[in-house]
């Protein structure tokens, strides 16, 4: 089974820039959403950060290699982000929720991190 997708983003109707980030790699069915956190500085700087990682990322592996490699890199981007808002934005909270979507065949797991609403949207679905 293929997965195919399109993908949006938009800043909403609440915030002057839009802080969201989606990120669509269909040969490697993989999906993510990323939406940088309200109220907060460089949610745009943040969720950027999680699909640019997510871009350079080995994905080839089987579902849960993939979801390993996932698992780590968030946290790596986490640690980042961190250090980021320490070094950069005198100590402010940086950060983005994410909801990354990876199949393997018709097997597929969702990961996320926080609740991201509707600035990014993917629209998936399958075909024989």
């Amino acid at each position: 089974m293929r997965w195919r997708s399109a993908e949006d983003s938009h800043r909403g109707n609440r915030r002057p820039k839009n802080e969201g980030s989606v990120f669509s790699a269909e040969e490697h069915q993989l999906w993510a959403v990323a939406d940088g956190m309200g109220g907060h500085s460089f949610g745009d700087y943040a969720s950027a950060t999680i699909t640019d990682a997510l871009r350079r990322t080995n994905l080839a592996g089987t579902l849960s290699e993939c979801v390993d490699e996932i698992e780590d890199l968030l946290l790596d981007v986490n640690s980042h982000l961190r250090q980021h808002a320490k070094e950069h934005c005198h100590g402010s909270t940086i950060g983005s929720t994410v909801v990354v979507f990876v199949a393997r065949g018709n097997v597929g797991v969702a990961l996320w991190a926080g609740d991201s609403p509707s600035t990014g949207c993917v629209r998936m679905r399958s075909s024989k």
